[in-house]
């Protein structure tokens, strides 16, 4: 996506699973991620990397 754009969230942040593989392991709510449209599809955005703000 490129910088700068604007997109409206579907719904609020969730929290995130994470499963390791390599040691089995599962980390849950690790993360907190925002659900968008973008381009037709749904896309999942990490919510440390944008900058929400209500309207």
């Amino acid at each position: 996506m490129p910088a700068g754009q604007a997109y409206v969230a579907t719904a609020a942040p969730a929290l995130t699973d994470d499963f390791f593989p390599s040691s089995g392991k599962v980390v849950f709510g690790a993360k907190k991620m925002y659900t968008i449209q973008y381009s037709h599809k749904t896309a999942l955005i990490h919510a440390d990397e944008v900058n929400a703000r209500r309207r």
